[in-house]
């Protein structure tokens, strides 16, 4: 999202045949715009703004096809996210201290996706859309969990559940939204694996090769086809960090060493 605390914000057509429109005049003289969005397709505006300083943050669409007057969809907004696919979607999920929600971006809809007493941690969705993946560590009990909940709403899938003392690290999809990669200590000893899971079906995979005592895979890139994944670990030195290529079933091999020293 744009961030930047400002007063206005404005749209205009690229070749100048209109006069800028202001999308939040109706918020007053005092309104303070946090962050802001356009849709993928090109239609909706979603912002997050303060009427004044008293005031939470609150959730605003505007529909730049209509010109129409902005849509108040939510209050106490921490941070925002617009589904992809918003054509097909017409989602916004957002963080409300520690919860998840969608809501439609007509407003006509609200749904809960977690309320559940936790440190939600991190939240995204799929390229897709369709899901919506966060991390989070839960009151009861410290677990760390991530978890895909269908953007709309329904039941969760289980994709990681850690005891108290493991990490959950950064994570990404494939671009066809069928698989997720993430970094994870899994056993507790402070070091992390490279994993590969359908986020709706259970396949877990982990996919870098056997870490040397001490070792650890600390970042990952997958490729635009969605076949390979890039890693950098300390993999079979400590310490000496390589990049290693693999699938998602795990059939992992080197493709670039540093220099030896001299």
């Amino acid at each position: 999202n744009n961030k930047g605390d400002t007063k206005k914000l404005f749209f205009q057509k690229i070749d100048d045949s209109t006069t800028p429109v202001s999308m939040v005049s109706d918020l007053g003289i005092n309104v303070l715009i946090h962050d802001y969005n356009v849709s993928d397709d090109s239609r909706w505006v979603v912002f997050r703004a303060q009427p004044n300083v008293d005031y939470p943050p609150h959730l605003y669409r505007f529909d730049l096809n209509a010109a129409s007057s902005m849509v108040d969809l939510a209050t106490n907004i921490d941070s925002f996210k617009i589904a992809p696919n918003a054509y097909q979607n017409q989602r916004v999920v957002y963080a409300t201290g520690e919860q998840l929600f969608s809501v439609k971006l007509d407003g006509s809809l609200t749904t809960p996706l977690w309320i559940t007493p936790s440190d939600l941690k991190t939240y995204t969705t799929t390229p897709d859309g369709v899901y919506t993946v966060f991390s989070a560590i839960l009151t009861a009990d410290s677990t760390r969990i991530l978890r895909a909940i269908p953007t709309a709403g329904g039941g969760y899938y289980e994709i990681a559940n850690l005891p108290d003392g493991t990490t959950i690290g950064t994570y990404g999809f494939t671009p066809d939204s069928e698989r997720i990669v993430y970094l994870a200590d899994h056993d507790g000893d402070e070091h992390k694996d490279l994993f590969s899971d359908r986020p709706t079906a259970g396949d877990l995979v982990m996919v870098n090769g056997a870490l040397v005592s001490g070792g650890d895979v600390f970042s990952f890139a997958i490729s635009p086809d969605g076949q390979r994944i890039v890693y950098r670990a300390d993999q079979e030195v400590d310490f000496k960090y390589e990049l290693f290529s693999t699938t998602h079933a795990g059939d992992g091999r080197i493709v670039s060493r540093p220099p030896p020293a001299r």
